[in-house]
């Protein structure tokens, strides 16, 4: 049995120490990774420690081993305390401080007459310790520090979820089997003749971290421990089998050459063992970083947005295997919209993330694939189980978002998944622009070949209303010979025409359609020759300066011509308040344009209101009105077009300006793309602002500014 204790000992004490060790050297600088060294020193040195005085047939080397052991004892409960501070995400405050300080204390005394005052016998020990008047006090601090960092772990378990609340049980579950295991070493130090039977669960509490480290991925060292594993197996081979075979032999020539032969392979063994776990471990990984990489080479060569961000989907569920992949795009108003998903069992139907998200917030200044673990506040209210987001971000803005959810093999994602994805992030980011950039030249070709197309029909529509022109007049030539025939014949034959009634009542009949004729050809001309006056007004896109009155009666001139109102008044009451100086800077047919449309639109509403929305008793109490109002600032100008007509519905507003949408129930007022135009004339090429207000069935007022230079 004595030999149980110190076996149990030695194998408690090696393990973490070696664990210990390899993570500080090799952990880099995260703090997790490094108090977590700490503590497996700190407890290996401790085992280590109670292995020397079990073990000790010297009455010094005894005490000596006592005091290590005792000097690394405190450290213990203040090292498990900052981990689990680390691990919950709490902030280091005065407890943790006072911890360590105290901690300080006992590690000052540890060799001295107070802490460890003498070693006796006990039980099948020859040497055991026994305590100092400090060494109480110690073992209260040492009860109270565990149990506070236990009751931590414990409260954010209950609010925990997901890979996360694994964590916390294995940790958990490490903790009782551990400190239990270590704590049966106590009683035989007060006299209590219990023997430390636990011991050897003491070294099972750095076993089950490392099995949440490689299941769960607790730290980023997967294959840390299997490598201490590997060191552990060849250098205890190298001292143990030697000295196994002196002890049978008693021949320590051959025990010698043996640890000779042993120490030159060891190091070979070593180096080849560990690259091949490395390819045992990480070969599916690496394949699928090496696919991702090759893909992420070919995605600057794709232009169609929509098939880019379904390939990239495709690619990284064929090759990684997450449960889903979401990818956000970001929007004109500043919200993330999802734009591609593919996933089982997982519904992103109108899912987004506003700009406020505390992830989008995080992700703007994060230019690096992010952990689950580690962006867990920002997840809270996101209802996708994401393992693993990815942001992809240009030279100013965060361009969008890709959350990824935990692998269907349920293998962790590690750093070299962040390195492989931060690659691809930036690789897909100029994709994306690109995408976006093709996108926007392409639309603009189009306007180009839209408004070469316009113009290419206003200069055939000014053409053929030159030829019709032509013709009006070859007819009021013909009306002017038939008019004078008829003169003629009433100046010739006057007695003629008082004999015969029929012949008389002939030629009045025909001198009434000779001027009813003449009449509706001076309409038909003015028309046609506003529609020639328009077409010069569009061909002209120069900035000049010129009178509001002026483009405010062109203006109401189309509109006469296109509802038939040349030779009659318009159906409402026209107000035109406009001061002496109206003259401004602009483009002079925008605002003709700008102008006629606003009219145009006044006109049909409050046609469309007298016909369908007046009851009986209002046709006449109703009293039509359009309202101009033009001013001049110091900023520019501005100028309003006011009705009281039909009004806009309130579901209708936000679409105003959308193209090809219309709120007119004539079927001759047009496509819908009247004030899609109109906005783009104000706001794209004229640099100002347009916004409107309306009631349903009260009125609608439409305002324009226009800034003052826009030279």
């Amino acid at each position: 049995m004595y030999y149980y204790f110190v076996i149990s000992a030695f194998i408690g004490g090696l393990i973490p120490l070696c664990i210990g060790l390899f993570i500080c050297f090799r952990s880099g600088s995260k703090i997790l990774n490094m108090v977590y060294g700490f503590l497996s020193i700190s407890s290996g040195v401790w085992c280590l420690g109670q292995w020397g005085y079990f073990s000790a047939q010297e009455y010094n080397t005894a005490l000596f081993s006592s005091r290590l052991s005792n000097l690394a004892a405190p450290f213990i409960p203040t090292f498990y305390l900052h981990f689990i501070f680390l691990l919950i995400g709490k902030k280091f405050n005065k407890t943790l401080l006072g911890s360590y300080l105290l901690t300080l204390f006992f590690a000052l005394f540890s060799f001295s007459s107070l802490y460890i005052f003498d070693m006796r016998p006990q039980m099948m020990f020859k040497y055991f310790t026994h305590g100092g008047k400090l060494f109480d006090i110690f073992g209260i601090f040492f009860s109270l520090t565990i149990l506070y960092a236990v009751y931590l772990l414990i409260i954010t378990l209950r609010v925990s979820f997901g890979g996360k609340r694994i964590q916390y049980v294995y940790i958990l579950g490490a903790s009782v089997v551990g400190f239990i295991g270590g704590s049966t070493t106590f009683p035989l130090v007060y006299g209590i003749q219990i023997p430390p039977y636990g011991l050897i669960l003491f070294g099972a509490y750095p076993v089950i971290i490392a099995y949440a480290i490689i299941k769960h991925h607790l730290m980023d060292i997967r294959l840390a421990v299997t490598k201490v594993t590997i060191f552990f197996i060849i250098y205890l081979s190298t001292f143990a089998v030697p000295f196994y075979i002196g002890y049978k032999t008693q021949s320590w020539v051959l025990s010698t050459l043996f640890m000779a032969i042993l120490a030159t392979l060891g190091p070979i063994m070593h180096r080849r063992l560990q690259a091949k776990a490395e390819n045992v471990l990480l070969a599916k990984q690496k394949r699928y970083q090496k696919f991702l990489l090759n893909s992420a080479r070919g995605m600057i060569q794709e232009h169609n947005l929509e098939r880019l961000l379904n390939v990239t989907i495709h690619v990284i569920k064929r090759s990684v295997k997450p449960k889903f992949v979401a990818i956000f795009l970001k929007a004109e108003n500043g919200s993330y919209l999802l734009k591609a998903w593919r996933g089982h069992g997982v519904s992103l139907k109108d899912l987004s993330l506003k700009a406020s998200h505390p992830l989008v917030q995080m992700l703007e200044h994060k230019r690096e694939a992010v952990l689950w673990d580690d962006s867990k506040p920002a997840l809270i209210d996101l209802p996708l189980p994401a393992r693993l987001i990815v942001p992809a971000h240009n030279d100013k803005e965060l361009l969008g978002i890709m959350l990824m959810g935990e692998k269907e093999d349920g293998t962790p994602y590690t750093e070299d998944d962040c390195n492989v994805f931060d690659i691809l992030s930036r690789q897909a980011a100029l994709a994306i622009d690109n995408c976006l950039y093709m996108e926007a030249a392409r639309k603009n070709q189009e306007k180009l070949f839209e408004a070469e197309k316009l113009a290419g029909i206003g200069g055939m529509a000014a053409g053929m209303s030159h030829q019709f022109k032509n013709r009006l007049n070859s007819f009021v030539a013909i009306y002017g010979d038939v008019y004078l025939a008829s003169q003629y014949i009433k100046d010739k034959y006057p007695q003629l025409l008082e004999q015969d009634q029929q012949l008389r009542e002939n030629i009045g009949y025909l001198d009434k359609s000779v001027d009813d004729a003449t009449k509706e050809v001076k309409r038909c001309n003015a028309l046609v020759q506003g529609i020639i006056d328009y077409a010069k007004e569009k061909t002209s896109l120069e900035w000049g300066h010129f009178s509001f009155k002026e483009a405010l009666e062109a203006g109401l001139k189309l509109v006469r011509i296109k509802h038939q109102c040349v030779d009659k008044d318009l159906p409402f009451e026209f107000f035109a308040q406009i001061p002496s100086d109206d003259r401004f800077h602009g483009v002079k047919s925008y605002v003709h344009e700008i102008l006629f449309n606003l009219l145009d639109n006044a006109f049909e509403a409050i046609e469309d209101k007298i016909k369908y929305h007046l009851a009986p008793g209002q046709a006449g109490v109703y009293k039509p009105m359009v309202r101009v109002v033009f001013s001049c600032q110091q900023s520019g100008i501005e100028f309003l077009v006011a009705d009281n007509g039909a009004g806009i519905k309130d579901e209708d507003k936000p679409r105003i300006f959308s193209p090809f949408f219309t709120t007119k129930s004539s079927a001759i007022s047009g496509s819908g793309m009247g004030m899609y135009i109109l906005k783009r004339m104000v706001v794209e090429q004229m640099r100002g602002a347009i916004h409107f207000e309306s009631c349903y069935l009260e009125g609608t007022t439409f305002r324009v500014a226009l800034p003052a230079s826009n030279i």
